[in-house]
């Protein structure tokens, strides 16, 4: 039997309010379910706040959630999330941490999370990128990036 390549049941996140604020947690996501067949496309739409990028965040390991199952490619999550990381990439194009790094800091972070140490043509990009003028950008237009 074939499993989905995304498997979502029940899931539950919530984050919790500072002091200050009345309320003393809010639900990103209460009792999220639904599958994706391997080679489906499937979109996440929704308004601002409602959970999209914490559902995200939650299916490529990089936040725990606080209830549901979760399996992709048929690894559970939290449990195998080595082997999913693995096999997933995820780039946001709005972190901050991709915003404050020159190209070619950006070219050997890349090469590092993928386990690449010789110079490949990845390493070559970043000798033409930084000859370009990108060395000094720091934070360039979203069309450069």
């Amino acid at each position: 039997m074939m499993h989905p390549a995304i498997q979502v049941r029940e899931l539950r996140k919530r984050f919790r309010k500072r002091p200050r604020t009345s309320r003393a947690a809010e639900w990103a996501l209460a009792g999220v379910s639904f599958d994706v067949a391997r080679g489906e496309i499937y979109g996440l739409l929704g308004p601002n706040g409602s959970g999209k990028s914490t559902l995200i965040r939650i299916l490529s390991t990089l936040l725990f959630a606080d209830g549901g199952e979760v399996r992709l490619l048929g690894y559970r999550l939290p449990d195998e999330q080595a082997q999913v990381r693995r096999l997933i990439g995820r780039v946001s194009v709005d972190a901050a941490f991709y915003k404050k790094l020159s190209a070619r800091e950006t070219c050997s972070t890349r090469r590092c999370s993928t386990g690449s140490s010789r110079r490949s043509r990845s390493s070559r990009r970043c000798k033409r990128w930084s000859s370009s003028g990108w060395r000094t950008a720091r934070s360039p237009s979203r069309s450069r990036r």
